[in-house]
């Protein structure tokens, strides 16, 4: 149904980095995303919405999987899971968000990481790939994030890809169960470098 789309082929190619990649889900993904959502559950709740009780199971899985393929067809979502490139380990997953064409072209990206994979420079990568892929291959204008104000990791990910602050928006989203405000952030076109690393790009 979506094989013609030029959306989600975009979406198919491999965003290769220097020790991580990034690629849509597929079905086969299931186990080590079972096990990294599940271990991970307590560790992500404070920066999450509340979890669907059959969140964790197969067919809620294969159910995403074919709505962000879906969505990606429509050019309106774009969900990628990480794995770190020595191992093909599965280590978070990063979106980009409501995205918008006409005069804004631009989306929100979202991400999470497991927490034995904290600290080590994934996430600094991750979103650094996005947001290159955003305006190199989606060719966005503008790509925006919000975090937790007390999330300072996140924060810190955001500041080191150029990411500048623009304002605190007031119970923003809900959280945890819990309407709660959010630092937001964005990235302009502009600001990239303009030598854009284009072998970020691998094909499938």
């Amino acid at each position: 149904m979506f094989a013609a789309n030029k959306y989600l082929k975009l979406a198919k190619q491999v965003i290769k980095g220097k020790h991580i990649y990034l690629r849509i889900a597929e079905k086969s993904d299931y186990q080590q995303w079972l096990e990294i959502r599940s271990n991970n559950q307590d560790f992500l709740k404070p920066y999450e919405p509340i979890w669907h009780k059959e969140a964790l199971l197969k067919k809620t899985f294969y159910a995403r999987v074919r709505n962000d393929k879906y969505a990606a067809s429509a050019d309106v979502k774009y969900a990628f899971l990480i794995f770190r490139i020595s191992d093909n380990r599965l280590l978070g997953g990063i979106n980009m968000n409501n995205v918008q064409r006409g005069v804004f072209q631009a989306c929100a990206i979202g991400y999470w990481l497991g927490q034995t994979e904290n600290s080590k420079g994934y996430m600094t990568e991750a979103v650094g790939l996005i947001t290159e892929n955003s305006f190199a291959k989606w060719q966005l204008n503008r790509v925006q994030a919000a975090t937790l104000i007390n999330n300072h990791a996140s924060i810190k990910v955001l500041e080191k890809n150029g990411f500048e602050r623009e304002g605190t928006a007031r119970k923003y989203l809900k959280i945890n169960n819990q309407w709660q405000d959010h630092l937001l952030f964005a990235k302009i076109r502009p600001d990239l470098p303009k030598t854009i690393q284009r072998s970020n790009l691998l094909q499938k």
